[in-house]
Formats: structure tokens, sequence, C-alpha cells
């Protein structure tokens, strides 16, 4: 079980509740490996209009508590295979962003705002995760995890993350997060956090770095910290029922790639292996700027 995160086991235990239910309607005995029996739920999950990834994440739990089939794990059975690929033909996986959001547009509103000093303190939590976010290309876990103990301020910040990521394994090294100190000061990162660190010192009530806006200051969840990047997006006119907290790092990494910055240091900022296929699949995507070419067409 240990080698299943905690949120492939909370996946996995949803997905053997259903197991289980199909058995018992079907008087089956849920422990018995018939190929028959997994491939008539792995089908019925399908057709309960159900994602290729959901029907996928339903295999690899059967895999994991159902003994092999003539030599093969359930999930790798030639016809369990057969039956994916006849899924994702008829329900293709989908990334869900096809396109992503100008880091422009963020920036300009943050550099409208009063100095970091003179912002409420939902203003500056605000704006700290974002610019981590933009100015890491990591996910809203990482940001997350940090703890205070782990920053380094010195000519530049340096933050430690010692927790296990959802990137962490084997050999890969754990990210530490560099940020250098801007001219501008209205969108310097490293400005900012030493400005929400001094705020922050006297209330906080735990080591994470983000903290409540309210009394009593406890660590936020990672939920929140989503809540507060949406309201972000929303403030600065970014269609917020397209585009949610992941999309920060859609952005984050395409715009990266725009401006010039190597494929290897992407991937070494972002946590993939050199030969992951994840950036060019899911989040290397050309900015939003159809209205643009619509109004440059329509133009007088």
């Amino acid at each position: 079980m240990h080698s299943c995160s905690e949120a492939t086991q909370s996946q996995y235990f949803s997905v053997y509740e259903k197991w289980v239910r199909f058995c018992e309607k079907n008087y089956k005995n849920p422990m018995d490996s018939n190929l028959n029996n997994v491939l008539e739920f792995l089908t019925n999950v399908f057709e309960n209009n159900l994602s290729y990834s959901s029907v996928n994440t339903a295999r690899s739990c059967l895999s994991l508590v159902l003994n092999t089939v003539d030599g093969f794990t359930v999930g790798n059975h030639p016809l369990v295979v057969r039956l994916l690929k006849g899924v994702a033909r008829l329900r293709p996986p989908m990334p869900r962003y096809q396109t992503t959001w100008d880091t422009n547009t963020l920036l300009k509103m943050f550099d409208k705002w009063p100095k970091n000093e003179n912002l409420s303190l939902s203003q500056l939590s605000y704006k700290l995760v974002s610019l981590l976010l933009l100015s890491t290309g990591q996910r809203v876990q990482t940001i997350h995890s940090i703890k205070i103990d782990n920053i380094i301020l010195s000519s530049r910040v340096e933050i430690l993350i010692p927790d296990r990521l959802k990137t962490s394994g084997l050999g890969r090294p754990q990210p530490t997060l560099i940020l250098p100190y801007n001219e501008l000061k209205s969108i310097c990162v490293a400005s900012t956090l030493e400005t929400y660190l001094y705020r922050t010192a006297e209330m906080r009530k735990s080591q994470s770095l983000f903290v409540s806006l309210c009394k009593p200051h406890r660590a936020v969840s990672k939920q929140t910290l989503s809540r507060w990047l949406v309201l972000v997006l929303k403030e600065a006119g970014i269609n917020v029922n397209k585009y949610k907290s992941h999309s920060f790092r859609h952005c984050s990494v395409s715009k990266a790639f725009v401006k010039g910055i190597d494929i290897d240091t992407i991937y070494k900022c972002a946590g993939w292996s050199n030969s992951s296929r994840t950036f060019a699949r899911f989040y290397n995507r050309p900015f939003d700027n159809s209205e643009g070419y619509s109004n440059a067409v329509l133009s007088l």
C-alpha cells in the first residue's frame, strides 16, 4: 500500500468500492480474477459516460488488487489493453487547455497595485502565490509545501522543498526554488516574499508559508490557495470559466519557452525528466489571442 501515494489510494478505494458493488449485484466474487468480469466492469465504467482517465484508473486499481490472469497482470492482459485502446478511440483523452493566458495580463495588474507595504493581507497573499507559481513553473502542491524554516534569504531567495511531491521519485532531486530580485519591485517575487514574511511574522501559528486571512491565522490548505488564484485571474479579467489555478503552470512554462529558455532548464524547473513528453503533450500551449486575430482582420 505504501507504494501508492495517499491521493492514489483514495482514487483506488473509490474504484474498489464500485468494483465490489458491481460484483455483489452480479453475484461475483470481487477477489476472483475472472477476465470476463473485469472487461464487463471496465465497459460499465465507460458506459457511465466517464473519461478515458477514469477507465484507466479502474484498470490500474484492479491490477493492484487482483491476481494475474494468463501470466499477465489484469491491466496488462492483451484483451484489457485492447479494450482501453477502444475507449481511447471512442473517447480520446484530451488536455484540459488548448491555449493559455499571457503572463503580461496579470503582471500589468500587479504593477498598478499599491506598493507591497500598502497592500492588504489578502492582496499581498494573492500576489505572492501568483508570482511564486509564475516564476517557478511549479504546482500548487509545491508552493503549499513551503516552510519558512526552509527559506534562505541572501543576494537571492532560495527555498528548499524536502516534502514528497507528485514529481518526487527515486533518483530525482527535490526541487530548490531560486528567486532572484527584480529591479521592477512591483512584480519582484523575492521582495514580495520578504514583505509577506515580515507582515505575517507575529500572527502565524505554523511553519507553513501561507496563513489564513482571518484569525487565528493557521496554515491554509491547497484548496484555499487554488481559490485565491482563481480570484486573482478573475480580477485580472481572465476567463475563470475556462482557466483554473493549474493554468498558472501551463502559462509559466509556455512563456519561458516563448522567451527562449532552453528545454532542459524548463524540464528541470518544472520537475520533469529529460525524456518526459508531458511538456509537449499537455503544457506547451499558444497564448489565447483569438480576439486579437479577429480584431486585426476586421479592422479598417
